[in-house]
C-alpha cells in the first residue's frame, strides 16, 4: 500500500525527481507548484499523510502556505524542504514538524517519511 504525500515546491525539475524518488520507495506523490495550486487540491479532496513544503515560492511562501492548510482542517504532518539559512529554526517558528536543507539527501528525506509515518 502506498502512503500519500503532497509535495510542492516551485521547480518542476526538483519535482519530477521527488516524485521519481519517493515513489521508487513506494509513496504516492501528489506535486504542486506554489501554495494556491496545493490549496486547490486539498480543497478538491486530496488528503495527504505528510506533506513537503518549500519556503520560497511566488505568490504564497511554505509559512503561508502551511497556514492556509491548517486553516482548512488538514493536520497532516509537514515538513519544510528548504535551502534557507536555519531551516530548522524557521521550520519550528512556523508550526512544520520537521525540516530538510536542500540540496536533499535521498536517505534523509526517506528517514524522515518512515519517521513521521511511523
Amino acid at each position: 500500500m502506498s502512503r500519500r504525500l503532497l509535495f510542492v515546491d516551485d521547480e518542476p525539475d526538483f519535482l519530477a525527481s521527488m516524485e521519481l524518488l519517493l515513489g521508487a520507495h513506494g509513496y504516492e506523490v501528489h506535486s504542486a507548484l506554489d501554495g494556491r495550486q496545493a490549496l486547490g487540491l486539498l480543497q478538491g479532496g486530496l488528503r495527504p499523510e505528510v506533506m513537503l513544503l518549500d519556503y520560497r515560492m511566488p505568490g504564497m511562501d511554505g509559512a503561508q502556505t502551511l497556514a492556509g492548510i491548517r486553516a482548512i482542517g488538514i493536520d497532516a504532518p509537514a515538513v519544510l524542504v528548504s535551502a534557507i539559512l536555519d531551516v530548522e529554526r524557521v521550520a519550528a517558528r512556523h508550526g512544520f514538524d520537521a525540516a530538510l536543507p536542500k540540496p536533499l539527501s535521498s536517505d534523509d528525506l526517506v528517514r524522515v517519511m518512515r519517521r513521521l509515518l511511523g
